[in-house]
């Protein structure tokens, strides 16, 4: 007989798929880009339609006609976007963009190419066949509004306002932090059943009692900038007199905000449940990680619907699919960020990594309002991140680490779902520790006949940890090892950070630096493992099922 934490849980899945079903459709702008032979680079974003299937509709013809007027060309297949970014918005809206822009119709076509002369070119032809109207960088179509231009390389670290981005993180950290110490002082009258104490279970290695609620630092953080924003305590101008785009930003990031917190309530809630009660199944957690992605889902229309993989982007082009990918996707990156919460500092601080290299993508195709959701969600782990490493004062329990991996992953949803300049590889490889590790593991416990979930000290912290930092004396002694596994690792999942930032846009590169990592991991796994030269890894302690 099912459990009534299963049975709970199944019924949140079954009532947010009926939820988010019975929503109306999310109209979407069709988008797709094209190629010549020449090095010019045309991208068109048509006015909404009312649902994907329209899109599709489209666009369709559209790419046909092209390649039949330009059997050289290179064409992407239509791409459905249900949120515009503020970049792709100027360019809708025909402002002043990085380049040549044509006014069409029912949309706008931006021109590009190394070769200015050849672009002007390109958008006079189209304007003399009576297509629309063709604009130069500094123009506006007539009734719109001023709008500055941006810089003709596009946006770039280099003008980066890092006094707003520490600003974005300021009251999140503040906040986190706060709610944190309150945690701390309050432990006589929650201890009892909030407090982790050391050997209570397979990967418990600390040396001293703490609370494992510190997810609730970090929803309370993340709320900070909202409940500002309601109370009208927030700095931040609206947007019709905003001083900045980076002000403008910062206000639509707080919608963003609202969709990270409210979506992430299902995986927070069960999690937290589990950290109270120890009680909450891994199925029942599973649920609630996908009925978050769901409940997201939902609130914004928006999907994982490329994969930049030929073949699959087009089964992509199914609703259906696309959301069960998204679902299992977010479900597996909250899941794995929590199977890594195993060392002072591990997860939280890729956690933080993850999230900043996120917000910088996002910054570097114009994206500020995810942009600045990540840096406030930065400040809000970052907090948390003050009171658990080095010393372990409090813990993020299973509530927090799948809130932390859920925010990951919807971002990384967000970012490749409104910017088609965004490999999916890209935030993939930004996660590339945790979902590797999680892969891992998985692929460990089933070749020794034990449940996926089923906790062990096969993990490459806890390996590290137990083995190669206790041998090396360069790591001091047992008390001091473990502090020194979180920034090993650190530096362990940067090393793909760095490739996503820098070669975003680069899908082969992505894949091809995807694959060196996993080997390295497997190379680093085994160097301390099975194999290794300090002896046999400890056993997996056999536990009972969840």
């Amino acid at each position: 007989m099912a459990s009534p934490s299963l049975l709970l849980a199944g019924g949140l899945f079954a009532f947010v798929v009926i939820l988010t079903l019975i929503r109306p459709p999310v109209s979407s702008h069709p988008q797709l880009e094209f190629r010549t032979p020449d090095g010019l680079t045309g991208q068109l974003i048509l006015s909404a339609q009312p649902s994907v299937g329209f899109c599709k509709d489209v666009g369709s013809p559209i790419v046909r006609a092209l390649e039949t007027a330009c059997p050289s060309c290179e064409v992407t297949p239509v791409r459905c976007l249900s949120d515009l970014s503020e970049r792709q918005e100027q360019i809708f809206e025909g402002k002043s963009t990085d380049g040549m822009s044509v006014r069409l119709p029912v949309g706008v076509m931006l021109l590009k190419s190394t070769n200015p002369q050849l672009a002007q070119e390109a958008c006079d032809a189209v304007a003399k066949q009576g297509l629309g109207q063709c604009l130069m960088p500094t123009q506006t179509p007539p009734g719109s509004a001023e709008s500055p231009t941006l810089s003709p390389t596009g946006p770039s670290l280099r003008g980066f306002e890092w006094g707003a981005v520490f600003a974005a993180m300021g009251m999140p950290m503040v906040g986190s932090l706060f709610v944190g110490l309150i945690i701390l002082l309050t432990i006589p009258l929650h201890g009892r059943w909030t407090v982790d104490h050391p050997g209570s279970g397979v990967q418990k290695v600390h040396t001293r009692p703490a609370p494992r609620i510190g997810g609730l630092a970090l929803a309370f953080g993340a709320a900070i900038p909202l409940a500002m924003t309601s109370f009208g305590l927030s700095s931040t101008p609206s947007p019709g007199n905003a001083a900045s785009p980076f002000a403008q930003a910062q206000v639509s990031s707080h919608l963003l905000l609202e969709v990270l917190l409210i979506g992430g309530l299902p995986a927070f809630v069960f999690g937290l449940v589990e950290d109270v009660t120890r009680r909450v199944g891994v199925r029942e957690r599973l649920l609630a990680t996908m009925a978050s992605a769901l409940l997201a889902w939902g609130l914004t229309g928006l999907l994982v619907q490329r994969l930049d993989l030929g073949f699959v982007d087009a089964l992509m082009g199914y609703s259906a699919l696309s959301l069960a990918f998204t679902a299992f996707a977010v479900a597996g990156v909250a899941n794995a960020v929590n199977i890594n919460d195993g060392s002072h500092g591990l997860a939280s601080g890729v956690g933080i990594l993850g999230l900043m290299v996120l917000g910088l993508i996002a910054w570097l195709v114009g994206d500020e309002s995810v942009a600045f959701a990540a840096f406030a969600l930065v400040g809000a782990t970052a907090g948390f991140f003050l009171l658990n490493y080095p010393w372990g004062r409090l813990f993020l329990g299973d509530g927090g680490a799948y809130l932390l991996g859920f925010w990951m992953a919807w971002i990384s949803v967000m970012i490749v779902a409104r910017n088609p300049d965004v490999s999916p590889w890209a935030c993939l490889l930004v996660l590339a520790y945790p979902v590797t590790e999680v892969l891992y593991s998985v692929n460990r416990r089933l070749r020794a006949k034990l449940h996926p979930g089923q906790p062990d000290r096969g993990h490459l912290h806890s390996l590290m940890r137990s083995k190669w930092a206790q041998h090396n004396p360069l790591f001091g002694g047992s008390q001091r090892r473990a502090l020194w596994v979180a920034p090993l690792l650190w530096l362990l999942a940067i090393l793909p950070m760095g490739v996503a930032l820098s070669r975003y846009d680069q899908p082969l590169e992505l894949a091809v630096a995807l694959a060196a990592f996993v080997f390295v991991y497997t190379l680093l796994h085994r160097r301390v493992g099975p194999h290794g030269f300090d002896g046999p890894v400890p056993e997996v302690t056999q536990v009972s099922k969840p």
